[in-house]
């Protein structure tokens, strides 16, 4: 349902009046004076007012002063008595019918009073949390490392969330003399737990990959770790490829702990997949992960990525597959580290109609000619 643009104003408008109402002394000055007049200008008209017109100010002070508006209440009451005694009407023709009557308006008065204090708690709840969550998308892209490019290793990735954090991740740094460390990862879940984990997992990564050159050793630790910080939520795990790069030998070295299978792009064009299994890390204690090498020559390539690149689905539901993946890398293997990077993002863009369905990280490794 499309709702109008007038009523968009209008809702907006009376947003930022709840809002920006009087408060204090203030409110309840001009809540006074409001009243005031009204009963004036009630009790010196030609003919007596109904009542259900007479307490509507109750309600629009209610409305705009907040608690401090309900001081029209007792004024209105008078003042509309004023109007019927100066009309020779017997006061107490009308007392029990409007003493009830006032207690209705009192209610509702304090029905709107009580909602709109509601509505204002929330909205600053709102502003608090957005304040909160951008902070912890400041401070998780400042985990994020910058490109690298040393020695015969060039690195780069970027990095997308669905939200405004999540829970997907790359990292990667250089290790002892000849060897670079370089992983892509996806932590169980959405939003601020899933940024918290992964701010866990890679402040355990910065430790422990300058200890080992070993991707399984390395797999092993943070799996440890996990099992037992996860003692208490069978949901904090992280799916993980985990790779090193020999810049002596030219061997790569890696792990996929249900991570998806990374794509080596070599430099006649060809594309082959880094096969390795193993299961999310943080499940089971007593595991043990697939690791394999392979060779890599000046101009090869590895791409990692998580599935909110191969799974990215179309607003029919069409998923973007690894297939096609393959064939962009394909197509586009002469652009640059960001260059294919761009092309990899906005097909995954097009593909998802504009919005991202899924947490998104992406990291091109390339062997420098």
């Amino acid at each position: 349902m499309l709702i109008p643009d007038w009523l968009k104003v209008v809702d907006a408008s009376t947003e930022r009046l709840v809002l920006s109402r009087p408060r204090g002394q203030l409110a309840a000055v001009w809540a006074l004076l409001i009243a005031v007049l009204l009963g004036l200008a009630y009790t010196f008209t030609p003919l007596p007012i109904p009542a259900d017109l007479f307490f509507l100010p109750v309600i629009l002070g209610a409305f705009v002063f907040g608690s401090r508006g309900l001081v029209v209440l007792p004024i209105a009451l008078v003042a509309y008595h004023l109007a019927w005694l100066r009309h020779g009407i017997p006061w107490t023709a009308q007392v029990l019918p409007d003493l009830v009557q006032m207690l209705q308006w009192s209610l509702v008065a304090l029905f709107i009073v009580v909602t709109l204090d509601k509505f204002k708690d929330v909205k600053r709840l709102q502003a608090r949390v957005q304040k909160d969550m951008s902070l912890a998308r400041t401070l998780q892209m400042a985990l994020t490392p910058a490109d690298y490019d040393f020695g015969r290793m060039r690195i780069c990735g970027v990095l997308h969330q669905s939200a405004t954090v999540g829970g997907d991740y790359f990292y990667f740094r250089p290790f002892q003399e000849h060897y670079v460390v370089f992983c892509v990862g996806d932590v169980m879940g959405k939003g601020i737990p899933a940024s918290m984990l992964m701010a866990i997992i890679m402040s355990f990564m910065y430790e422990w990959g300058k200890q080992s050159p070993s991707p399984s050793v390395v797999i092993d630790k943070l799996n440890r770790r996990l099992v037992r910080l996860a003692s208490h939520d069978s949901n904090w795990f992280t799916t993980l490829f985990y790779a090193v790069y020999d810049e002596e030998t030219f061997t790569l070295t890696y792990a996929s702990a249900g991570q998806n299978q990374g794509l080596v792009l070599r430099k006649d064009g060809q594309v082959e997949l880094a096969r390795s299994d193993g299961i999310p890390v943080g499940i089971f204690e007593q595991v043990q992960w697939e690791e394999r090498s392979l060779k890599l020559e000046e101009g090869d390539r590895v791409l990692l990525f998580t599935d909110g690149v191969n799974e990215a689905r179309s607003p029919d539901g069409e998923i973007f597959t690894l297939d096609r993946l393959t064939q962009l890398v394909k197509d586009h293997r002469n652009l640059d580290c960001h260059g294919l990077l761009k092309k990899i993002e906005d097909a995954v863009a097009v593909h998802s109609g504009g919005k991202l369905t899924d947490d998104m990280a992406v990291l091109l490794a390339e062997v420098k000619r």
